[in-house]
């Protein structure tokens, strides 16, 4: 499918020009086309109206729909930057933002990230992490950095991990957290499924249970979210979002600009698998059909 970025910077123009706002025809096109679109609707906003399109956004609509709004057309290197900035330069740290961002994550999007942090912020992104965080923690995030995550199914080398994790873990007397670092970091995540499953079967216990007695706090949050497909990642994200009392609006804003309309599918068929039907509570805040209706 092709879209034309001139005219929907038109249809944008229109719905935020004047009395009133058409946040209908917002969502037609913000919520409906591709992240890479958007960077060249911004183009043709400013080449048109020579207005920055964030901007104009920004100041006509309000609350959480602003912020998804403004999350969406943001390219995802742009969002993510500015939010683990904000997650670490702070009052305190928010680690489930770096966790998410840099974490359950491909490496050509970590890549990608890293270029446009050190271009903004004229530093490097592992030695602003190195800065804030501590212990295991910061190196399993800056491992994560690396970007040296597999991309192959590696069947000849389970076998070997499933044993490598148990002497690093279970099978010894303290923890080898470098070897679970390694593992957990470069592997797949597809190859570290079987991993799991091989470990279950061959150690009658799960590595998950295994990761929990032997590491604590957000080193082992980290290390769990090595072991769920990206896209089961951000299904229990959501399910923590809504459930209990309140809804946690940035995280909810997070999942949707940063995933992409077909992997959003893909969250929205792990989420069902938490719950029998979608929470009536995203409906209050966000309107749904940015993600049910995006192609």
């Amino acid at each position: 499918m092709s879209w034309n970025a001139k005219q929907d910077a038109e249809v944008i123009h229109k719905a935020i020009s004047g009395l009133g706002t058409d946040e209908k025809a917002l969502i037609q096109v913000i919520g409906r086309r591709p992240n890479y679109h958007m960077q060249k609707v911004r183009e043709e906003y400013e080449k048109l109206y020579q207005k920055d399109l964030l901007k104009e956004v920004e100041s006509d609509v309000s609350y959480n729909f602003k912020k998804l709004l403004i999350g969406l057309i943001k390219s995802r290197s742009e969002y993510r930057a500015e939010e683990v900035y904000k997650a670490i330069k702070g009052l305190g740290t928010d680690e489930w933002v770096l966790i998410d961002f840099m974490i359950a994550t491909d490496n050509k999007s970590i890549e990608e990230f890293k270029q446009f942090f050190r271009q903004k912020y004229e530093t490097s992104l592992v030695d602003f992490v190195k800065g804030d965080t501590t212990g295991d923690f910061e190196k399993v995030l800056v491992s994560a950095l690396e970007a040296k995550r597999s991309t192959e199914h590696e069947k000849d080398k389970i076998d070997s991990d499933v044993e490598k994790l148990y002497k690093a873990g279970e099978g010894k007397w303290g923890t080898d957290e470098k070897t679970f670092i390694e593992i957990l970091t470069y592997r797949s995540f597809e190859h570290l499924i079987d991993v799991a499953q091989k470990y279950k079967e061959k150690h009658k216990t799960t590595l998950e249970h295994a990761i929990k007695s032997e590491v604590s706090g957000w080193f082992e949050t980290a290390l769990l979210t090595c072991l769920d497909l990206p896209q089961v990642h951000w299904a229990k994200r959501m399910n923590q979002a809504i459930k209990g009392l309140g809804t946690s609006d940035s995280l909810i804003v997070n999942c949707f600009s940063q995933c992409s309309k077909p992997f959003l599918q893909e969250v929205a068929k792990e989420y069902k698998k938490f719950i029998k039907f979608l929470s009536k509570k995203i409906l209050k805040e966000i309107p749904l059909e940015i993600i049910v209706n995006s192609s």
